[in-house]
């Protein structure tokens, strides 16, 4: 599976052949970075971008939404759903998780990160924060979920989404603001979480 963005999504077999392809229209800013996640039988894609061309001023037919995460039917590339959401751009690949005997997909982006459920799209939770531009993607290491919040305030939360509040939001178990990178992806190894800073 292969996605560029408002250029194309695709499936090819081991020897190259194409078996579908899917064209979503939708604004990035920079280009498309954010890659597809297998959960079951379902490619998510998140779309996370502007109301109107940036850079290229190429205009788009279809665009509905500025934000949204989208269900493909892994074997024929049909939409099985299409959420939309609120936010700014951002370029985060998504995380499939597990947590209490459910399936997730965790989608970071601009002014939050969310779960939905990867068979329908229904949101799960939701957990607001600054920033915009993600493209660190999230880990999910003992039941806590780590997620950079990208530009402008960068920072490195833990989550537990194991027990939500009335609003919906996991739990935040601590933040880091110090030498948080925009770009690259933390990595945990046994028990401690390494990040590298963008300098």
């Amino acid at each position: 599976y292969v996605h560029f963005g408002t250029f194309g999504t695709a499936c090819l077999d081991h020897r190259g052949e194409v078996l579908w392809r899917r064209v979503i229209p939708y604004y990035h800013h920079h280009g498309p970075g954010s890659s597809p996640e297998l959960v079951d039988d379902v490619l998510v894609v998140a779309c996370d971008g502007f109301t109107g061309p940036f850079f290229d001023k190429l205009e788009r037919d279809g665009v509905d939404v500025p934000q949204f995460v989208m269900g493909l039917d892994a074997e024929t590339g049909e939409i099985r759903w299409k959420t939309p959401r609120e936010g700014k751009h951002s370029y985060a690949t998504p995380l499939a998780i597990e947590v209490d005997g459910q399936s997730q997909v965790v989608c970071p982006g601009g002014d939050g990160v969310w779960a939905y459920d990867p068979q329908t799209g229904r949101e799960l939770w939701h957990y607001p924060f600054v920033g915009h531009s993600v493209v660190p993607r999230p880990v999910w290491v003992d039941g806590r979920l780590l997620v950079c919040t990208g530009y402008h305030e960068a920072s490195l939360l833990a989550l537990d989404p194991r027990e939500l509040s009335a609003e919906r939001q996991p739990t935040l178990l601590w933040k880091l603001s110090k030498g948080v990178p925009f770009v690259p992806s933390p990595v945990v190894v046994d028990d401690l979480v390494y990040l590298v800073t963008d300098e």
